[in-house]
């Protein structure tokens, strides 16, 4: 995991690696992969008088005959619950599902929440506190090694099929980064917020998309997830579809542009109230909320909502 996986894989080593990675011949490296394809990488436990296959995945029955589960995995950016509300789809998986109502993270900034989730980490043990940065975004995930220790590291080497599709690391550019280790099929933008006119890296290839309907970037995604499902053909399987949206600018399918004009964000009791005279003095010096910021909430809240339609797949 120190010394083999970063050299066969061209990832950093581990930050608790205690020496250098030594000089390896480019060539020896390339000689290794040709002879078995799955030198360097981790071994999985075999059911008992299995034969090992490394150039094919293992059957769905492993492990004292336990079926591996199938996994979709759909993070979304910047959703409030108050729109769940309007997604019939999410509704309905809720009745068979659970809601974790009281829930917490340690910290719900994107890339430190993204690298926690991918490596089951806190973040005062990855390393990432910010965006960007020293200690934060892709550069400092990459160079802390822990795209070679991931889920989709783990998943791959178990045999599973992975499927990284949208958002990955703040600072992930798509025509300057390779794939990260792990992913059988990559389909990751950079700057996919406005969710027209992105570039998509698809397993190492440069997919530009412009402004068609059929280009918005939520379709693409999800018309990706299912191509990756029906070609599973039997063997265990895990997507990631990360989506750009709900987050600012929050743009809406064409379909479903103006959809809700007069809809309205909620006013709970706390809404543009008056802090009291015990809230802190950078509250208290805070201006309450102009008829022009409130109809510009009300806007970003129709568009949020519009963006989870019960057409978008």
């Amino acid at each position: 995991m120190d010394c083999i996986e970063p050299i066969m894989q061209e990832t950093p080593q581990r930050v608790r690696a205690s020496r250098p990675l030594p000089d390896v011949d480019p060539q020896l490296v390339a000689a290794c992969k040709e002879k078995n394809a799955s030198f360097g990488q981790r071994r999985t436990l075999q059911s008992e008088g299995a034969e090992p296959s490394p150039t094919s995945a293992p059957p769905l029955t492993v492990l004292n005959g336990v079926k591996r589960s199938n996994v979709v995995f759909v993070l979304t950016d910047d959703l409030a619950w108050n729109l769940v509300q309007y997604m019939p789809h999410v509704l309905e998986m809720q009745k068979d599902g659970v809601t974790f109502a009281d829930y917490f993270v340690t910290d719900s900034l994107c890339c430190p929440s993204r690298a926690s989730i991918f490596t089951g980490r806190y973040p005062h043990d990855t390393g990432i506190f910010r965006n960007t940065g020293e200690d934060g975004g892709y550069l400092a995930f990459r160079t802390r090694g822990h795209e070679g220790a991931t889920f989709a590291t783990a998943l791959s080497a178990a045999g599973y099929r992975t499927a990284m599709l949208g958002k990955y690391l703040n600072g992930y550019l798509p025509m300057k980064h390779a794939p990260a280790p792990g992913w059988k099929l990559w389909a990751v933008a950079g700057n996919g917020y406005p969710e027209f006119h992105y570039n998509l890296n698809e397993s190492g290839r440069i997919v530009k998309f412009g402004d068609e309907p059929t280009d918005y970037l939520t379709d693409v995604l999800s018309a990706l997830a299912v191509r990756f499902i029906e070609q599973a053909a039997g063997v265990p399987f895990f997507i990631e579809v990360a989506t750009f949206a709900p987050h600012a600018p929050y743009t809406p399918a064409p379909r479903d542009a103006g959809a809700f004009p007069d809809l309205r964000s909620p006013r709970p009791p706390a809404f543009n109230a008056a802090p009291d005279a015990d809230a802190p003095t950078w509250l208290r010096r805070h201006p309450p909320l102009s008829d022009a910021d409130m109809a510009e909430i009300d806007r970003d809240f129709a568009s949020g909502r519009n963006r989870f339609s019960p057409s978008t797949r």
